[in-house]
């Protein structure tokens, strides 16, 4: 390698470290927007659309109390070993009626709900 050369690559690499240039590569990183991205972030934004009034269906899940109702519970007796091996009989509780509530349960139900017209962006 000759002396201009050398001095003039040793000048090149010295300009390439001061200004904090890579040469070449730098300029691989930029890339201009194209026509095409440049029109695009130009346009206008589309106008909302008016959608109307409906009814939707609403999907729900309620809990449902569960039913009261009366049993009757009929009469307890109890047997008793009386003088001289006679059995008889005694009322132990008297018949009546209980009042009983079936558990608490979920079910779904379907409404239908009014959606008031609104512009949609």
């Amino acid at each position: 390698m000759n002396l201009f050369t050398h001095s003039i690559a040793v000048s090149s690499l010295t300009i390439a470290m001061l200004t904090g240039t890579a040469g070449p590569a730098s300029a691989q990183a930029y890339f201009p927007p194209t026509l095409s991205s440049a029109r695009r972030a130009c346009l206008p934004a589309p106008a909302p659309r008016y959608v109307p009034g409906h009814y939707e269906t609403v999907r729900e899940q309620v809990r449902v109390p569960g039913a009261v109702y009366r049993t009757w519970v009929p009469a307890r007796y109890q047997t008793y070993c009386g003088l001289f091996g006679r059995r008889y009989q005694r009322l132990h509780s008297p018949g009546h009626y209980e009042t009983r509530r079936a558990p608490d349960r979920y079910e779904q139900r379907s409404r239908q709900v009014w959606v008031p017209g609104h512009y949609s962006y």
